[in-house]
Protein backbone atom coordinates (compact mmCIF):
# COMPACT_ATOMS: atom_id res chain seq x y z
CA UNK A 1 0.00 0.00 0.00
CA UNK A 2 2.56 2.13 1.20
CA UNK A 3 4.68 1.54 -2.18
CA UNK A 4 1.25 2.56 -4.70
CA UNK A 5 0.51 5.75 -2.08
CA UNK A 6 4.46 6.91 -3.68
CA UNK A 7 3.76 5.45 -6.79
CA UNK A 8 0.69 7.63 -7.26
CA UNK A 9 2.37 10.92 -5.65
CA UNK A 10 5.34 10.72 -8.23
CA UNK A 11 2.63 10.25 -10.91
CA UNK A 12 0.77 13.20 -9.52
CA UNK A 13 3.80 15.72 -9.34
CA UNK A 14 5.13 14.51 -13.34
CA UNK A 15 1.67 15.96 -14.38
CA UNK A 16 2.08 19.19 -12.33
CA UNK A 17 5.60 19.61 -13.98
CA UNK A 18 7.25 18.95 -10.16
CA UNK A 19 10.86 17.50 -9.78
CA UNK A 20 11.03 13.97 -7.85
CA UNK A 21 11.07 15.07 -3.83
CA UNK A 22 13.06 13.59 -1.53
CA UNK A 23 10.06 12.98 1.58
CA UNK A 24 11.17 13.70 4.86
CA UNK A 25 10.90 10.15 6.11
CA UNK A 26 13.26 8.71 2.26
CA UNK A 27 15.84 11.21 4.40
CA UNK A 28 15.36 10.44 8.12
CA UNK A 29 13.55 13.39 9.48
CA UNK A 30 11.94 13.83 13.12
CA UNK A 31 8.51 14.39 13.46
CA UNK A 32 7.55 17.99 14.37
CA UNK A 33 6.16 18.74 17.54
CA UNK A 34 3.50 21.29 15.88
CA UNK A 35 2.13 22.50 12.73
CA UNK A 36 0.36 25.40 11.30
CA UNK A 37 -1.36 25.26 8.06
CA UNK A 38 -0.39 27.09 4.84
CA UNK A 39 -2.20 28.89 2.84
CA UNK A 40 -2.47 28.51 -1.02
CA UNK A 41 -1.84 31.29 -3.95
CA UNK A 42 1.05 32.60 -1.75
CA UNK A 43 3.28 35.99 -2.61
CA UNK A 44 6.26 35.13 -1.96
CA UNK A 45 8.93 32.52 -2.79
CA UNK A 46 12.13 33.39 -0.49
CA UNK A 47 15.93 31.72 -1.40
CA UNK A 48 18.23 30.83 1.03
CA UNK A 49 21.28 29.15 2.06
CA UNK A 50 22.31 27.12 5.04
CA UNK A 51 25.02 28.28 5.39
CA UNK A 52 27.23 25.24 5.86
CA UNK A 53 28.98 22.15 4.10
CA UNK A 54 27.21 21.35 1.09
CA UNK A 55 26.71 17.85 -0.04
CA UNK A 56 26.15 16.38 -3.78
CA UNK A 57 24.59 12.74 -2.66
CA UNK A 58 21.52 11.90 -1.53
CA UNK A 59 23.60 9.74 1.65
CA UNK A 60 25.43 12.72 2.40
CA UNK A 61 22.75 15.38 2.09
CA UNK A 62 20.15 13.00 3.97
CA UNK A 63 23.36 13.43 6.88
CA UNK A 64 23.04 17.11 6.23
CA UNK A 65 19.33 17.51 6.95
CA UNK A 66 19.24 15.91 9.85
CA UNK A 67 21.78 18.39 11.17
CA UNK A 68 19.99 20.90 10.08
CA UNK A 69 16.58 19.71 11.65
CA UNK A 70 18.19 19.42 15.12
CA UNK A 71 19.90 22.34 15.00
CA UNK A 72 16.50 24.06 13.83
CA UNK A 73 14.97 22.06 17.01
CA UNK A 74 17.39 21.29 19.45
CA UNK A 75 19.34 25.24 19.13
CA UNK A 76 16.72 27.21 18.36
CA UNK A 77 13.60 25.96 19.67
CA UNK A 78 11.57 25.41 16.35
CA UNK A 79 8.94 22.48 15.72
CA UNK A 80 10.63 21.19 12.43
CA UNK A 81 13.04 22.07 10.25
CA UNK A 82 12.65 25.95 9.16
CA UNK A 83 12.66 25.65 5.65
CA UNK A 84 9.88 24.14 3.23
CA UNK A 85 12.34 22.77 0.87
CA UNK A 86 16.11 22.09 0.46
CA UNK A 87 18.22 21.84 -2.58
CA UNK A 88 21.71 19.45 -2.21
CA UNK A 89 24.16 19.60 -4.94
CA UNK A 90 22.79 15.99 -6.19
CA UNK A 91 20.01 18.23 -7.92
CA UNK A 92 17.73 16.46 -5.53
CA UNK A 93 14.72 18.18 -3.72
CA UNK A 94 14.79 17.33 -0.26
CA UNK A 95 11.33 17.75 1.93
CA UNK A 96 11.64 20.04 4.34
CA UNK A 97 7.81 21.51 5.87
CA UNK A 98 6.92 20.76 2.42
CA UNK A 99 4.13 22.24 0.88
CA UNK A 100 1.33 23.05 3.54
CA UNK A 101 2.95 23.92 6.97
CA UNK A 102 4.06 27.18 7.52
CA UNK A 103 8.07 27.56 8.36
CA UNK A 104 10.34 29.36 10.20
CA UNK A 105 12.81 30.81 7.65
CA UNK A 106 11.57 34.72 6.92
CA UNK A 107 10.17 36.32 9.65
CA UNK A 108 7.17 38.42 8.70
CA UNK A 109 6.95 36.19 5.33
CA UNK A 110 6.47 32.98 6.76
CA UNK A 111 2.58 32.74 6.56
CA UNK A 112 2.92 34.12 3.20
CA UNK A 113 5.44 32.38 1.44
CA UNK A 114 7.82 29.00 0.69
CA UNK A 115 11.15 28.64 1.60
CA UNK A 116 14.01 27.13 -0.35
CA UNK A 117 16.80 26.78 0.85
CA UNK A 118 20.37 25.78 -1.63
CA UNK A 119 22.30 23.14 1.31
CA UNK A 120 25.79 25.12 1.44
CA UNK A 121 27.30 28.17 1.84
CA UNK A 122 27.44 30.26 -1.23
CA UNK A 123 29.22 33.60 -0.20
CA UNK A 124 32.13 33.27 -3.14
CA UNK A 125 30.92 30.42 -5.11
CA UNK A 126 27.57 29.32 -6.75
CA UNK A 127 25.38 26.22 -6.55
CA UNK A 128 26.02 23.37 -8.99
CA UNK A 129 23.47 23.85 -11.97
CA UNK A 130 22.20 20.71 -11.22
CA UNK A 131 20.25 22.59 -7.77
CA UNK A 132 19.49 25.60 -9.62
CA UNK A 133 17.55 23.69 -12.52
CA UNK A 134 15.98 21.64 -9.97
CA UNK A 135 14.84 25.11 -7.45
CA UNK A 136 13.64 26.47 -10.84
CA UNK A 137 11.41 23.25 -11.49
CA UNK A 138 10.15 23.50 -8.41
CA UNK A 139 9.51 27.05 -8.40
CA UNK A 140 7.50 26.31 -11.52
CA UNK A 141 6.01 23.31 -9.48
CA UNK A 142 4.77 25.49 -6.74
CA UNK A 143 2.78 27.32 -9.54
CA UNK A 144 0.74 25.00 -11.47
CA UNK A 145 -0.33 23.08 -8.43
CA UNK A 146 -1.62 26.31 -6.77
CA UNK A 147 0.63 26.83 -3.95
CA UNK A 148 2.25 29.99 -4.70
CA UNK A 149 0.25 33.03 -6.58
CA UNK A 150 1.24 32.84 -10.78
CA UNK A 151 1.75 36.68 -9.62
CA UNK A 152 4.57 35.78 -7.11
CA UNK A 153 7.47 37.91 -6.34
CA UNK A 154 10.97 36.37 -6.04
CA UNK A 155 13.33 37.02 -3.30
CA UNK A 156 16.53 36.87 -1.62
CA UNK A 157 16.13 36.39 2.61
CA UNK A 158 18.71 39.49 3.02
CA UNK A 159 15.63 41.44 0.96
CA UNK A 160 13.37 40.74 3.71
CA UNK A 161 15.68 40.15 7.05
CA UNK A 162 19.04 41.52 8.33
CA UNK A 163 21.28 38.89 6.47
CA UNK A 164 24.13 38.16 3.92
CA UNK A 165 21.42 35.33 3.13
CA UNK A 166 21.56 33.35 0.58
CA UNK A 167 25.26 34.22 0.24
CA UNK A 168 26.52 36.72 -2.74
CA UNK A 169 27.23 34.59 -5.32
CA UNK A 170 24.04 32.53 -5.06
CA UNK A 171 22.02 36.28 -4.55
CA UNK A 172 23.23 37.88 -7.87
CA UNK A 173 21.64 34.60 -9.71
CA UNK A 174 18.64 34.46 -8.54
CA UNK A 175 18.12 38.34 -9.35
CA UNK A 176 18.35 37.20 -13.38
CA UNK A 177 15.65 35.12 -12.74
CA UNK A 178 11.67 35.45 -13.70
CA UNK A 179 9.62 37.72 -11.10
CA UNK A 180 12.73 38.61 -9.07
CA UNK A 181 12.19 42.22 -7.25
CA UNK A 182 14.22 43.43 -4.50
CA UNK A 183 12.00 45.74 -2.70
CA UNK A 184 8.45 45.96 -2.74
CA UNK A 185 7.58 49.28 -4.19
CA UNK A 186 4.12 50.67 -4.31
CA UNK A 187 2.94 54.29 -5.38
CA UNK A 188 0.66 56.19 -2.85
CA UNK A 189 -1.39 59.27 -4.07
CA UNK A 190 -1.82 60.23 -0.66
CA UNK A 191 1.85 61.50 -0.13
CA UNK A 192 4.38 62.71 -3.03
CA UNK A 193 6.52 59.83 -2.21
CA UNK A 194 6.92 56.11 -2.18
CA UNK A 195 7.03 53.79 0.41
CA UNK A 196 9.54 51.38 0.68
CA UNK A 197 8.86 47.96 2.44
CA UNK A 198 7.51 49.20 5.59
CA UNK A 199 9.08 52.64 5.71
CA UNK A 200 7.35 55.24 4.15
CA UNK A 201 9.85 58.27 2.44
CA UNK A 202 8.76 61.88 1.10
CA UNK A 203 10.41 62.99 -2.05
CA UNK A 204 11.99 66.45 -1.90
CA UNK A 205 12.27 68.18 -5.38
CA UNK A 206 15.86 68.58 -4.74
CA UNK A 207 18.27 67.11 -2.24
CA UNK A 208 21.80 68.68 -2.02
CA UNK A 209 23.57 65.72 -0.04
CA UNK A 210 22.71 61.84 1.22
CA UNK A 211 24.51 60.45 4.31
CA UNK A 212 24.52 56.47 4.78
CA UNK A 213 26.28 54.60 6.81
CA UNK A 214 27.80 51.63 4.42
CA UNK A 215 29.41 48.55 6.10
CA UNK A 216 31.58 46.64 3.62
CA UNK A 217 31.22 50.05 1.30
CA UNK A 218 33.26 48.18 -1.02
CA UNK A 219 30.98 45.30 -1.24
CA UNK A 220 27.96 48.00 -0.68
CA UNK A 221 27.90 51.01 -2.77
CA UNK A 222 27.71 49.68 -6.64
CA UNK A 223 24.54 47.92 -4.80
CA UNK A 224 23.28 51.10 -3.08
CA UNK A 225 23.44 52.87 -6.60
CA UNK A 226 21.43 49.78 -8.35
CA UNK A 227 19.01 50.59 -5.67
CA UNK A 228 18.58 54.26 -6.10
CA UNK A 229 18.09 53.78 -9.71
CA UNK A 230 15.72 51.31 -9.20
CA UNK A 231 13.97 54.27 -7.11
CA UNK A 232 14.02 56.49 -9.04
CA UNK A 233 12.74 54.94 -11.93
CA UNK A 234 9.66 54.50 -10.65
CA UNK A 235 9.27 57.52 -8.11
CA UNK A 236 10.38 60.13 -10.80
CA UNK A 237 14.02 60.77 -9.28
CA UNK A 238 17.32 60.63 -10.86
CA UNK A 239 20.45 60.81 -9.21
CA UNK A 240 23.40 62.88 -11.39
CA UNK A 241 25.98 59.92 -11.12
CA UNK A 242 28.22 63.33 -13.49
CA UNK A 243 27.72 65.66 -11.19
CA UNK A 244 27.72 63.51 -7.86
CA UNK A 245 30.40 63.36 -5.65
CA UNK A 246 31.40 60.48 -2.93
CA UNK A 247 32.92 61.31 0.39
CA UNK A 248 33.72 58.75 2.43
CA UNK A 249 34.03 58.78 5.90
CA UNK A 250 35.56 55.90 8.20
CA UNK A 251 34.75 55.55 11.65
CA UNK A 252 36.72 53.04 13.03
CA UNK A 253 34.22 53.50 16.41
CA UNK A 254 30.80 52.75 17.51
CA UNK A 255 28.30 55.36 15.62
CA UNK A 256 27.19 56.97 19.17
CA UNK A 257 31.00 57.28 19.59
CA UNK A 258 31.69 58.33 16.03
CA UNK A 259 29.10 61.21 15.84
CA UNK A 260 29.94 62.84 19.14
CA UNK A 261 33.66 63.03 17.73
CA UNK A 262 32.75 64.50 14.27
CA UNK A 263 30.53 66.90 16.65
CA UNK A 264 33.80 68.09 18.57
CA UNK A 265 31.47 71.17 19.91
CA UNK A 266 28.71 69.19 21.29
CA UNK A 267 31.15 66.55 22.40
CA UNK A 268 33.30 68.99 24.81
CA UNK A 269 29.92 70.49 26.36
CA UNK A 270 28.89 66.63 27.07
CA UNK A 271 32.12 66.09 29.05
CA UNK A 272 31.53 69.64 30.68
CA UNK A 273 28.05 68.33 31.25
CA UNK A 274 28.58 64.89 32.72
CA UNK A 275 31.24 66.17 34.51
CA UNK A 276 28.45 68.50 36.36
CA UNK A 277 30.41 72.24 35.70
CA UNK A 278 26.67 73.02 33.40
CA UNK A 279 24.64 71.79 36.11
CA UNK A 280 21.88 70.12 35.39
CA UNK A 281 19.30 69.99 38.92
CA UNK A 282 17.95 66.93 37.50
CA UNK A 283 20.88 64.54 37.05
CA UNK A 284 21.97 63.12 40.56
CA UNK A 285 26.22 63.07 40.70
CA UNK A 286 25.86 59.23 40.69
CA UNK A 287 24.09 59.44 37.06
CA UNK A 288 26.67 61.80 36.12
CA UNK A 289 29.42 59.85 37.25
CA UNK A 290 28.22 56.77 35.30
CA UNK A 291 27.70 58.95 31.99
CA UNK A 292 31.63 59.99 32.60
CA UNK A 293 32.51 56.59 33.15
CA UNK A 294 30.86 55.06 30.19
CA UNK A 295 32.22 57.66 27.78
CA UNK A 296 35.67 57.54 29.34
CA UNK A 297 35.26 53.30 28.64
CA UNK A 298 34.30 54.56 24.73
CA UNK A 299 37.15 56.60 24.60
CA UNK A 300 39.71 54.29 26.25
CA UNK A 301 38.34 51.88 23.43
CA UNK A 302 38.76 54.11 20.76
CA UNK A 303 42.92 54.88 22.25
CA UNK A 304 43.33 51.10 22.08
CA UNK A 305 42.03 50.72 18.48
CA UNK A 306 39.65 48.17 20.13
CA UNK A 307 36.24 46.87 18.34
CA UNK A 308 33.17 46.35 20.27
CA UNK A 309 33.15 43.32 22.27
CA UNK A 310 29.37 41.69 23.04
CA UNK A 311 30.25 40.25 26.55
CA UNK A 312 29.36 36.60 27.84
CA UNK A 313 26.68 38.08 29.54
CA UNK A 314 24.82 39.39 26.33
CA UNK A 315 25.03 36.14 24.57
CA UNK A 316 23.87 34.15 27.58
CA UNK A 317 27.15 32.45 28.80
CA UNK A 318 26.85 29.68 31.20
CA UNK A 319 28.53 30.46 34.28
CA UNK A 320 32.42 29.45 34.25
CA UNK A 321 34.90 27.12 36.33
CA UNK A 322 37.98 27.97 34.89
CA UNK A 323 40.24 29.57 37.33
CA UNK A 324 44.05 29.37 35.85
CA UNK A 325 44.85 33.14 34.47
CA UNK A 326 46.71 33.96 31.17
CA UNK A 327 49.62 36.11 31.16
CA UNK A 328 50.74 38.92 29.50
CA UNK A 329 52.72 39.97 26.25
CA UNK A 330 52.18 36.71 25.23
CA UNK A 331 53.64 35.52 21.71
CA UNK A 332 51.07 34.24 19.80
CA UNK A 333 47.95 34.60 17.85
CA UNK A 334 46.03 31.34 16.80
CA UNK A 335 43.34 31.36 14.25
CA UNK A 336 40.93 28.62 14.25
CA UNK A 337 37.07 28.09 12.62
CA UNK A 338 34.01 26.19 14.44
CA UNK A 339 33.68 23.87 11.63
CA UNK A 340 30.04 24.52 12.14
CA UNK A 341 27.09 26.90 10.84
CA UNK A 342 28.19 30.73 10.20
CA UNK A 343 26.04 33.07 11.66
CA UNK A 344 25.43 37.03 11.30
CA UNK A 345 22.57 38.56 14.17
CA UNK A 346 23.62 38.35 17.67
CA UNK A 347 20.42 36.32 17.90
CA UNK A 348 21.42 33.56 15.68
CA UNK A 349 24.99 33.50 16.83
CA UNK A 350 24.27 33.67 20.51
CA UNK A 351 22.45 30.54 20.21
CA UNK A 352 25.45 29.01 17.94
CA UNK A 353 27.92 30.09 20.97
CA UNK A 354 25.57 28.70 23.55
CA UNK A 355 26.02 25.65 20.97
CA UNK A 356 29.57 25.50 21.08
CA UNK A 357 30.11 26.21 25.00
CA UNK A 358 27.47 23.58 25.80
CA UNK A 359 29.62 20.93 23.39
CA UNK A 360 33.02 22.33 25.20
CA UNK A 361 31.58 21.90 28.13
CA UNK A 362 30.72 18.06 27.75
CA UNK A 363 34.16 17.65 26.31
CA UNK A 364 34.87 18.09 29.89
CA UNK A 365 36.61 21.85 29.39
CA UNK A 366 35.82 24.34 31.54
CA UNK A 367 33.89 26.92 29.33
CA UNK A 368 34.05 27.53 25.64
CA UNK A 369 37.63 26.67 24.27
CA UNK A 370 38.62 30.26 22.64
CA UNK A 371 39.55 33.75 23.85
CA UNK A 372 37.18 35.30 20.67
CA UNK A 373 35.16 34.26 18.71
CA UNK A 374 33.92 36.39 15.18
CA UNK A 375 30.85 36.23 13.29
CA UNK A 376 30.04 36.60 9.40
CA UNK A 377 28.59 40.12 10.37
CA UNK A 378 31.77 41.20 11.89
CA UNK A 379 30.82 41.31 15.32
CA UNK A 380 33.60 40.09 18.08
CA UNK A 381 31.90 37.66 20.74
CA UNK A 382 33.85 37.07 24.47
CA UNK A 383 34.96 33.37 24.88
CA UNK A 384 37.17 33.26 27.52
CA UNK A 385 38.41 36.94 26.91
CA UNK A 386 41.71 38.60 27.80
CA UNK A 387 42.50 36.89 31.31
CA UNK A 388 41.57 33.61 31.14
CA UNK A 389 43.97 30.41 29.30
CA UNK A 390 41.72 28.79 26.74
CA UNK A 391 41.65 25.06 25.39
CA UNK A 392 41.90 25.72 21.84
CA UNK A 393 45.34 24.96 20.93
CA UNK A 394 47.23 21.87 22.60
CA UNK A 395 51.10 23.25 23.72
CA UNK A 396 50.07 26.28 23.67
CA UNK A 397 47.22 27.55 25.66
CA UNK A 398 48.93 28.96 28.11
CA UNK A 399 51.26 31.59 25.64
CA UNK A 400 48.36 32.61 23.11
CA UNK A 401 44.92 33.74 22.34
CA UNK A 402 42.84 32.27 20.29
CA UNK A 403 40.44 33.77 18.00
CA UNK A 404 37.74 31.45 16.04
CA UNK A 405 35.85 32.46 12.98
CA UNK A 406 31.97 31.34 13.89
CA UNK A 407 31.60 28.93 10.55
CA UNK A 408 33.11 26.15 8.20
CA UNK A 409 35.83 27.98 6.12
CA UNK A 410 37.22 24.59 4.19
CA UNK A 411 36.31 25.91 0.57
CA UNK A 412 34.80 29.68 1.19
CA UNK A 413 36.73 32.44 2.99
CA UNK A 414 34.82 34.62 5.66
CA UNK A 415 33.12 37.75 5.20
CA UNK A 416 35.57 40.91 4.63
CA UNK A 417 33.58 42.26 8.06
CA UNK A 418 34.33 39.19 9.45
CA UNK A 419 38.17 39.42 8.29
CA UNK A 420 38.21 42.82 9.62
CA UNK A 421 37.27 42.53 12.80
CA UNK A 422 40.19 39.99 13.23
CA UNK A 423 42.41 42.43 12.29
CA UNK A 424 41.32 44.94 14.46
CA UNK A 425 41.17 42.37 17.83
CA UNK A 426 45.21 41.76 16.88
CA UNK A 427 45.94 45.59 17.07
CA UNK A 428 43.58 45.82 20.35
CA UNK A 429 45.72 42.77 21.64
CA UNK A 430 48.77 44.05 21.10
CA UNK A 431 48.00 48.20 21.97
CA UNK A 432 46.61 46.65 25.23
CA UNK A 433 49.50 44.32 26.24
CA UNK A 434 47.83 41.54 25.98
CA UNK A 435 49.85 40.48 23.38
CA UNK A 436 53.65 41.42 22.08
CA UNK A 437 54.26 43.77 19.72
CA UNK A 438 56.49 40.80 18.17
CA UNK A 439 53.52 38.24 18.49
CA UNK A 440 52.98 35.28 15.56
CA UNK A 441 50.14 34.85 13.95
CA UNK A 442 49.53 30.81 13.22
CA UNK A 443 46.83 28.62 12.30
CA UNK A 444 45.69 25.76 14.27
CA UNK A 445 46.96 22.91 11.98
CA UNK A 446 50.63 24.43 11.93
CA UNK A 447 51.16 23.29 15.36
CA UNK A 448 48.26 20.49 15.71
CA UNK A 449 47.81 17.84 13.31
CA UNK A 450 44.11 19.61 12.27
CA UNK A 451 42.71 20.72 8.87
CA UNK A 452 41.40 24.05 11.25
CA UNK A 453 41.26 27.04 10.32
CA UNK A 454 39.98 25.12 6.84
CA UNK A 455 41.55 26.08 3.12
CA UNK A 456 40.19 29.20 2.63
CA UNK A 457 40.64 30.49 5.74
CA UNK A 458 44.48 29.65 6.48
CA UNK A 459 45.18 30.71 2.39
CA UNK A 460 43.79 33.99 3.61
CA UNK A 461 46.02 34.47 7.06
CA UNK A 462 48.80 33.61 5.12
CA UNK A 463 49.44 36.81 3.69
CA UNK A 464 48.60 38.60 7.23
CA UNK A 465 51.69 40.72 8.94
CA UNK A 466 53.53 38.49 11.38
CA UNK A 467 51.99 34.82 9.88
CA UNK A 468 54.56 32.34 10.18
CA UNK A 469 53.55 28.86 9.41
Amino acid sequence: MMRLAVLLSTMWALTQGCPTIISKSQWGGRAPTCRTALGSKLAYIVIHHTEGTACSSQSTCSSQMKNIQNYHMNSRGWCDIGYNFLIGGDGKVYEGRGWTSLGAHATNYNSRSIGISFIGSFMNSAPTTAAQNAAKSLISCAVSRGTVSSTYTLKGHRNVGSTDCPGNSLYNIIRSWPRFQAYDIYANLEINGVILGAHCFKLAALADDLLVHLVGPQDSLAALLESFSEYGDFAGFKLNLQKSVVLPLMLWFSDFVGMLFLFAGRLARFVIWVCGWDLKPNLTKMTRLVMLLLLLSALWAIAQGCPPIISRAKWGARSTRCNQSLGRNLRYIFIHHTEGSSCNSLSTCSAQLKGIQNYHISKKWCDIAYSFLISADGSVYEGRGWSSVGTHTSGYNSKSIAISFIGDFMKYAPTNAALNAAKSLISCAVSRGSVSSAYTVKGHRNVNPTSCPGDALYNVIKTWPSFRA
